[in-house]
């Protein structure tokens, strides 16, 4: 199964503190053998947001993100469309904005899945043994 891992998941493993309720879905995905994939607009969407003080870390994330999926997905005309045609989502509603591309773009890329972080997923309790644990134990 091909899925795209959004921005939102990404900020949360890095800032949210929520990464023990997130790393175990990864693993388990990864265990099953599928395939994660990120965008070019959600990496740049994470890099714009990286908190002052945690600048440096910047180049440990790609790499770790090169890690886990695929392949970075490019930005295409079709996405650029989306993006374009969006801009009244973007003044509304910024993070309805992001999903909408990030949607838009894992669509048109053949994913399968799309996962996003929402703050209701707080409320989900998972424990089990992180292996992944290790690969963004230093981003926080």
């Amino acid at each position: 199964m091909k899925i795209y891992i959004s921005a939102t998941v990404w900020k949360a493993l890095l800032w949210n503190g929520e990464k023990n309720k997130i790393l175990p879905f990864l693993e388990s995905h990864i265990h099953e053998r599928h395939q994660f994939y990120t965008s070019v607009y959600s990496m740049l969407n994470v890099f714009s947001r990286f908190p002052e003080d945690k600048k440096e870390k910047e180049r440990s994330f790609l790499h770790l993100v090169n890690e886990i999926v695929e392949e970075i997905l490019p930005l295409n005309k079709e996405t650029l469309e989306v993006l374009a045609g969006s801009k009244d989502t973007a003044n509304a509603n910024p993070d309805l904005h992001l999903l909408s591309i990030e949607s838009a773009s894992a669509l048109l890329s053949g994913m399968e899945e799309i996962l996003y972080f929402d703050d209701l997923e707080k409320e989900r309790k998972t424990e089990s043994k992180l292996p992944l644990r290790n690969l963004f134990r230093e981003m926080n």
